[in-house]
């Protein structure tokens, strides 16, 4: 069962770091995820996490330029992109990034637009490490908090 698309989508605006070292505490500890939780009703959604390390050489710019295109196109393409939390590089020059969505299948479909598939194919060159992380996103009405359940295996 998914919430609503306005009430979610405007629950999670309020998403913010409260902590400055977000880019590597765990998902659950970096954000204000139980002011968000009061603003949304019972439901689920899918969260996907963008972990990195960039290298020393990256080219800044362009990669803001492939993270904006696939942005921009998997609001034009997909459907069900609710929140997207663009992080910025820390003085390590470690990043977080994440998306949340409607469902894991409506990520899974975005995952395989062209601007996102050329986005991954400069991962390599331009990131000394990165990880990706899954998790549903739990709402429960008795509950004025966010459950987090890790998810394993392919997305596609």
């Amino acid at each position: 069962m998914h919430a609503s698309f306005a009430p979610s989508h405007d629950a999670f605006l309020a998403l913010t770091p409260i902590t400055p070292g977000y880019a590597v505490a765990p998902i659950r500890d970096g954000f204000n995820w139980d002011s968000c939780a009061s603003l949304l009703p019972a439901g689920q959604w899918y969260l996907v996490v963008f972990r990195s390390t960039r290298r020393e050489h990256a080219d800044d710019l362009l990669l803001e330029m492939y993270d904006y295109g696939a942005y921009i196109e998997a609001q034009r393409r997909a459907s069900g992109l609710l929140f997207y939390f663009r992080g910025m590089p820390n003085e390590r020059r470690e990043c977080l990034s994440f998306c949340i969505w409607e469902s894991r299948e409506e990520a899974a479909r975005a995952s395989r637009l062209a601007l996102h598939r050329t986005a991954t194919q400069v991962v390599g060159e331009m990131y000394e490490s990165f990880a990706l992380e899954r998790y549903l996103l739990r709402r429960v009405a008795a509950r004025n908090t966010l459950e987090f359940e890790a998810v394993t295996g392919p997305t596609r």
